[in-house]
């Protein structure tokens, strides 16, 4: 397995920049020999007990975690190890990463204030435009319009090129990026689904990441898959699609699929009972605060759902009612309404139209949210929780 490295994250020029830390003698019983006295004494940051020192880190932005990696071999081996990858997981939001044509932009928990990093790009493929399949643990996969797959992490300008899946014509493509915990592995998922007019059957192919081969595990009993990009959470990823119910448009006709990553077998999932009706509304799977959820758009209007109790469709609650100004504006734009985050105060950002959106509890409609040095029009968003673990040590579990 052969992991590519290129130019580290760009950091922007307004980012604060590290003092350099004020250096205090080393404290010693005995006067200091000639050898001593000619070496350089140690800032007194490091000479911290290691786990005093991860703490400190566990409290910094990633603007400034990423500046620590420059200090000393120390810092980058403690920012590195796995171990405090998940402690720092365990601590802290995750940021946005905002994708324009070929470029990321993570941005940092308090969007109007945190810290806006361009990420590095792929050298080695120049198509325009590319999809997200998937975040999960620092790790994004991505899909070029070549049909080329890679791994990365963007903090750290690692990229691992994964091998084309077998050929399909008249086929579109749904894909899905998730990682077992139990055996430590991180899989990719592709069904290839006949287009309109073609005759065949959704096949379903798997690619452990590092093994460098798609395996068919066999044909998928839905027909119509809703969102092209599945959203992992616990172990495993989850589609919303669509069951014969779908051409009568009758209610209860969406269900979601999900994937066990570890035992690569499909499960259904309720949707709320009786809330979706095929053809009059628009949906999209996501992730809000451990939670799965449901974003249905019905006119004016995005209803937000959470599954509070993981698989229990008792458990579906209603969390908001989004109104928009313009009537109709969700089903005539291609794009479904993202609900990304709720912050701290309450609003709710939302991927809408090319831009960022809020909508602030107790007020009506949505309003751009401008984040500065970021490009306005943007082609996706998604959540993601960045990792210092080398996509090679990743991947080797």
């Amino acid at each position: 397995m052969k992991v590519l490295k290129f130019p580290a994250t760009t950091r922007s020029p307004s980012l604060p920049i590290m003092k350099k830390p004020k250096l205090c003698p080393i404290p010693t019983d005995s006067p200091p020999s000639q050898q001593q006295q000619e070496e350089d004494p140690k800032p007194c940051i490091l000479l911290l007990p290691n786990h005093i020192t991860v703490e400190i880190f566990s409290k910094l932005p990633i603007t400034t975690l990423i500046q620590c990696r420059c200090v000393c071999k120390s810092w980058r081996h403690s920012l590195s190890d796995p171990h405090f990858a998940r402690y720092l997981l365990s601590l802290t939001p995750p940021s946005l990463l905002i994708k324009r044509c070929r470029s990321f932009y993570l941005v940092e928990p308090h969007v109007r204030n945190g810290a806006v990093i361009k990420l590095a790009e792929d050298p080695n493929d120049l198509t325009p435009y590319l999809d997200v399949v998937g975040s999960c643990n620092g790790l994004l996969a991505v899909r070029y319009n070549s049909g080329q797959f890679y791994i990365s992490n963007p903090i750290l300008g690692e990229f691992l090129t994964l091998p084309r899946p077998r050929g399909r014509i008249n086929c579109s493509f749904v894909c899905g990026f998730g990682f077992s915990p139990v055996s430590n592995v991180y899989k990719l998922v592709m069904a290839s689904i006949p287009r309109k007019g073609s005759e065949g059957e959704v096949e379903v192919m798997v690619l452990t990441v590092g093994s460098g081969i798609w395996r068919s595990i066999g044909s998928s009993v839905y027909p119509c898959w809703i969102q092209s990009s599945g959203v992992y959470l616990n172990g495993v990823i989850h589609w919303i699609v669509g069951t014969g119910k779908l051409k009568l448009k009758l209610e209860n006709a969406f269900v979601i699929c999900a994937f066990d990553v570890e035992s690569e077998h499909f499960e259904e999932l309720p949707l709320p009972l009786g809330s979706f009706r095929a053809g009059k509304v628009e949906l999209e799977l996501g992730v809000l605060g451990g939670c799965l959820t449901v974003n249905a758009c019905y006119k004016n209007t995005i209803s937000v759902w959470v599954m509070k109790d993981y698989g229990v469709a008792e458990s579906w609650t209603k969390e908001y009612d989004i109104k928009d100004k313009l009537r109709g504006t969700f089903r005539a734009h291609p794009n479904v309404p993202r609900v990304l985050r709720v912050t701290e105060e309450g609003h709710v950002l939302l991927f809408f139209k090319h831009e960022l959106q809020v909508h602030s509890l107790g007020k009506r409609g949505l309003v751009r949210l401008e984040v500065d040095r970021m490009p306005l029009v943007v082609h996706g968003a998604c959540v993601h929780s960045p990792s210092f673990v080398s996509l090679k040590h990743a991947i080797a579990g």
